[in-house]
């Protein structure tokens, strides 16, 4: 899996300080009705032992395992101000207006 980010998100990520073991964890939620809704979060958060750990640069993102299976082989990052992050595909946009959330 291969994230991309954007220049503005490459800026705005970079104010942020990690300590050993943090990184951005891309959450995902499910819910199931007559269709399929999955609703994104992006956190600082703590590295589990399961999580996958995808580097992007310089910065760590986190996956769990049933986040990956969602995502698809490339995603993108980007940044626009005041609005916050938005998380896209080459196909679609996932979620937009994102703000990071601090899990710590």
């Amino acid at each position: 899996m291969e994230i991309i980010l954007r220049e503005d998100a490459i800026n705005q990520l970079s104010k942020i300080s990690f300590k050993e073991n943090e990184g951005i964890r891309i959450a995902t939620e499910q819910e199931q009705s007559c269709s399929l809704f999955v609703d994104y979060t992006l956190i600082k958060d703590q590295q589990k032992d399961s999580d996958l750990k995808i580097l992007a640069n310089g910065i760590s993102f986190l996956l769990s395992k049933s986040t990956k299976e969602i995502l698809p082989e490339r995603l993108y990052i980007n940044f626009v101000n005041p609005t916050g992050y938005k998380l896209y595909t080459d196909e679609e946009i996932l979620k937009a207006n994102m703000q990071l959330k601090i899990n710590m």
